[in-house]
């Protein structure tokens, strides 16, 4: 009696009864016609698998990446024809068209060929936004300092820069150790303002012309009256390449100051998943013995410097003659001693340079 009571609601309710089969039918179906494809991708040369190489379906969201093996796997594609593409770094992509039936497995293997990447070089300014060298009507030099200091014997920076870039004239005012030197590039371009370019390190402009040196109470221009530049703060060891921007072009980037020209220093900084890391120990020891002998210095004695009390003249008659040389009386030519002890290092990893 309550069966039939339930079955009898369930009429009047208008439910209607369908056969399990017929519930579970569309779900198996549409997970049959789901096709996949896969293959293995190889270099063309060698045929060594290829790892990392990005396999993906033009038109669609869906692709994979090849493992160690050099395989892949694409599932979930509807029937038909679709376009894949296999692009790796380096290598030449490829193209290919593949049918994908339902409930199957097609296979698409690929063979890339070894393709140099060309890559814009750019140019390092002080203003805001990238430009690549192309793009540049002034014309450029660099030179690799890291190169040039392990095989020229170079203590500054300008030693960097003398003989090596065409238009750059790099000038010593002296033979004094230490002093500035005159840098022109491409010769002299005003009579009557500096002919000295501008220099930026790592972008930011520095002071290269003379400055003065604070000696006790007096400020003196350098060692025995020359000039001396904050360019031989700079440690060459220190530096990874610099860059000179020759003729009034540079204006254009850096305004009607860089009418001479501009030398850009860029230094050396650690780089992130490099994986390596230089270290570099330099020490240096000299000494300096003098190898001469200061003049004496002679004179003839007063009749007043013989009555004043001490003095070489104390006790002697007028018109004698004395001697003296301070200098080495007062041991003022001793022997110099030069040390340097310098270490710098140079790497990064996955999360720091």
């Amino acid at each position: 009696m309550g069966i039939r009571m339930l079955f009898a609601s369930m009429l009047c309710a208008g439910a209607t009864m369908l056969p399990p089969a017929l519930h579970a039918t569309p779900p198996a179906r549409a997970e049959a016609r789901a096709g996949v494809v896969s293959g293995r991708v190889t270099d063309a040369r060698s045929g060594e698998p290829l790892v990392g190489v990005a396999v993906s379906v033009v038109g669609t969201q869906q692709g994979a990446t090849t493992g160690n093996d050099g395989t892949y796997r694409i599932a979930g594609l509807a029937a038909g024809a679709h376009t894949i593409t296999a692009r790796r770094i380096g290598y030449a992509p490829i193209t290919r068209t593949v049918t994908v039936s339902d409930n199957a497995t097609a296979t698409v293997d690929f063979a890339l060929q070894s393709s140099a990447v060309g890559l814009e070089q750019l140019v390092i300014t002080g203003t805001a936004g990238n430009q690549t060298r192309a793009a540049q009507g002034a014309v450029i030099s660099t030179v690799d300092a890291s190169d040039v200091v392990q095989k020229a014997p170079v203590s500054t920076v300008t030693d960097v820069l003398q003989g090596r870039v065409a238009g750059v004239n790099v000038s010593s005012a002296s033979g004094t150790v230490g002093t500035a030197p005159r840098i022109s590039i491409r010769g002299a371009t005003s009579i009557s303002l500096s002919n000295a370019p501008l220099v930026f390190v790592d972008g930011v402009r520095i002071s290269s012309g003379s400055r003065q040196v604070v000696g006790g109470y007096h400020n003196l221009e350098g060692l025995g009256g020359q000039a001396v530049t904050a360019l031989n703060d700079i440690n060459p060891d220190d530096i990874e390449s610099v860059e000179v921007v020759k003729g009034p072009a540079a204006a254009t980037l850096y305004g009607a100051d860089a009418s001479a020209g501009v030398i850009q220093i860029i230094t050396k900084k650690g780089r992130l998943g490099s994986h390596r890391f230089a270290q570099n120990l330099t020490t240096e020891y000299n000494q300096v013995q003098p190898n001469f002998t200061p003049t004496t210095l002679y004179a003839t004695c007063a009749a007043s410097a013989v009555a004043a009390a001490g003095g070489l003249c104390s006790g002697k008659t007028a018109g004698t003659v004395v001697s003296d040389n301070p200098l080495v009386r007062g041991n003022v030519f001793d022997d110099g001693y030069l040390g340097q002890l310098e270490y710098n290092g140079r790497g990064g990893g996955d999360n720091f340079g």
